[in-house]
């Protein structure tokens, strides 16, 4: 994958703001020593420890990374890669100053799901530009992006090198997504925030606040049934396509459950294609391992319904699976139950 960006990263810290929104944006700014220029969201800061999320290929192993917050300061702070997110071009770097003196982050990110047509903004360092910021003229066109539903497009087709990492918001000013590339049909690929903030959760013991209640739900013990979104899991592995029934090919890419869910460890997505046909079926199945092709309790999606029951030491899961209308994103709940019915308070 091409870099889209010179070797400076441009970091946004604050949602647009209706007053002065562009000034708000360009509160904060990032650069990396090196060849090129792009951006990235500062998710949070206590004035010490400042966490940040970026593309991937902004930052890669081994690069000397140096974080400047501000386009009017002229003492960089060193930064370091702490986090690359499996399969995705996404990574979480960390500033610190003894001093205390970073500046603290007031973004909000979005783990609802977002809608097509929905107007949205970005901000980033565009072909050697200074901070550029675009308020609402550009709106998402695809809910998903090469069979990955992390990931969408909009519609800006002028985003470019310089924009990479940078955040995508909504017309509320909350961070929905972090830009990786511009696409073959003229969009700019951007990447779900909800998958950055949950890795981050789970192995940085990092906490981002957030509108909606997803990521709220992934962390419950789920005695009283849970629910969740599917690119709201935590991703573990992606499969080449392969022939797996009479000459359908599959795609298959894996996801964890949340640490605290009971039930099945895995789900294996997987996708069932005939050439010349397209699409034909869409499997949800349960699993204990993120193994290609594990399924302990298969459970198929049809007409955006599915559901699948899991048994584990003596106790049955009932998952149920639904694509809400007019979204792309799939929607997972779980209601445990014992093996004379449901627990008390799940109603059934």
């Amino acid at each position: 994958m091409k870099a889209l960006f010179p070797v400076c990263l441009l970091l946004v810290a604050s949602p647009v703001h209706p007053q002065s929104p562009c000034a708000v944006l360009e509160a904060v700014t990032v650069k990396i020593q090196g060849a090129e220029t792009g951006a990235g969201i500062l998710l949070q800061s206590d004035g010490k420890t400042a966490w940040i999320a970026t593309a991937k290929h902004l930052v890669p192993r081994a690069s000397r990374i140096s974080v400047l917050f501000s386009k009017n300061s002229s003492a960089p702070v060193p930064a370091t890669l702490e986090l690359e997110l499996a399969g995705l071009d996404a990574a979480v770097i960390k500033a610190v100053s003894a001093r205390g003196d970073l500046p603290k982050s007031t973004v909000h990110v979005r783990t609802e799901e977002i809608q097509k047509g929905e107007r949205v903004s970005f901000v980033g360092h565009p072909a050697g530009q200074d901070w550029q910021c675009y308020l609402g003229k550009d709106v998402i066109s695809r809910l998903t992006y090469e069979q990955d539903d992390r990931l969408f497009l909009f519609s800006d087709p002028i985003a470019q090198k310089g924009t990479s990492g940078g955040p995508v918001f909504d017309q509320l000013g909350n961070v929905i997504g972090l830009i990786t590339r511009h696409s073959p049909l003229g969009n700019t690929v951007a990447m779900r925030i909800g998958p950055i903030t949950r890795v981050m959760s789970d192995e940085l013991n990092v906490a981002i606040s957030s509108q909606g209640t997803q990521s709220a739900q992934a962390n419950a013990a789920c005695n009283q049934g849970c629910e969740i979104k599917l690119s709201d899991l935590k991703f573990s592995k992606a499969y080449p396509s392969y022939d797996c029934l009479n000459g359908l090919s599959c795609t298959e890419i894996v996801y964890e459950f949340p640490k605290e869910w009971p039930g099945a460890r895995f789900l294996h997505y997987l996708k069932m294609n005939m050439q010349g046909v397209g699409l034909l079926l869409e499997r949800l199945d349960l699993a204990g391992t993120d193994r290609i092709g594990d399924s302990d309790a298969p459970g198929h999606l049809s007409n955006g319904v599915g559901q699948a029951v899991f048994l584990k030491e003596g106790r049955v899961f009932s998952y149920k699976f639904y694509r809400a209308p007019g979204s792309e994103s799939i929607v997972i709940q779980l209601q445990p139950t014992n093996s004379n019915g449901p627990y008390p308070g799940l109603g059934r």
